[in-house]
């Protein structure tokens, strides 16, 4: 399926609602539309028939996340027929926080508001939000083996590098209950306006997992982006939520690689990431590698 025939589909799927040019958000197996009107910003998620449980899945997170205090976008159409899965929500107007924090604006307050946001959904009991056959675990459903075997299919590893990474004792650094994952919680899929976070988008991988992912998202992609003197707020927005775990900022520099390893796996390839991920591995220092 072509993502040309795909955005043939999600044009037809929004006619009479819009006539905004659509543009490909984001592209990987589930790739997101988004156009707009004068009052909002629409996200048209479409995927072959035999993906639909991914939307459906999606689509029932968005529900069960709508009264809580983290604010998601608005199912506006959920429906297939025999080719086609689609999802098409709306949030209301604005801009990426990391686009607004690369306009020179201030966003200490942003940020930490992103951090409670982040704390309160970890907070969340997993059912009735996660359903027991919806989705394994971010961690059991792609293990780290998985992750490296995949970039070195990509050429983005060596054989010597693979083989070192493999003995990594990974485990030891995710000791802790599961919280419900966003899995891709950055300053991108953050959108602010009038000075708040109106909307967090971008629920495609959200399962059981655990935490440190998502906080070692936030401080990979500010950092790459240039925003890392924002983290602090961020992190201090988290704490008055949720404490962070003890062993967190001991073992920052190994979140940071892991992260970096699954969105290059997942081929969200970013040229400022794929530099870095020999930065963190060094930093590292192989330090807990199997003997």
């Amino acid at each position: 399926m072509t993502t040309d025939n795909l955005h043939r589909r999600a044009a037809d799927l929004l006619d009479n609602k819009v006539d905004s040019h659509l543009h490909l958000n984001q592209l990987n197996e589930r790739p997101v539309f988004v156009t707009q009107d004068s009052h909002c910003l629409w996200l048209i998620k479409i995927v072959p028939t035999d993906n639909s449980r991914y939307i459906f899945w999606e689509a029932d997170l968005l529900k069960a996340l709508a009264p809580t205090p983290v604010p998601v976008a608005k199912i506006e159409e959920l429906n297939q027929d025999n080719n086609y899965a689609w999802l098409i929500t709306q949030i209301p107007q604005g801009i990426p926080l990391s686009q607004h924090a690369c306009s020179g604006a201030r966003c200490n307050d942003l940020f930490q508001a992103a951090g409670k946001i982040l704390g309160h959904l970890h907070g969340l009991e997993l059912e009735p939000l996660v359903k027991a056959d919806a989705h394994c675990s971010v961690w059991q459903r792609q293990s780290f083996d998985e992750i490296i075997a995949n970039l070195y299919r990509q050429n983005l590893i060596d054989r010597y590098t693979l083989e070192r990474w493999e003995k990594l004792a990974v485990q030891q650094y995710f000791d802790e209950d599961n919280s419900l994952c966003h899995a891709d919680y950055s300053a991108a899929n953050i959108y602010v306006d009038g000075g708040k976070i109106v909307a967090v988008i971008g629920f495609d991988w959200t399962a059981p997992g655990p935490r440190q992912i998502d906080l070692g998202c936030m401080d990979v992609t500010s950092k790459a982006w240039g925003q890392a003197k924002f983290l602090d707020s961020f992190y201090q927005g988290y704490e008055q939520v949720r404490p962070l775990p003890q062993f967190y900022h001991a073992q920052a520099e190994f979140y940071r690689f892991y992260y970096t390893c699954l969105s290059l796996a997942q081929r969200q390839f970013d040229p400022a990431l794929g530099k870095r991920l020999d930065w963190y591995a060094k930093d590292m220092g192989f330090a807990s590698i199997k003997k």
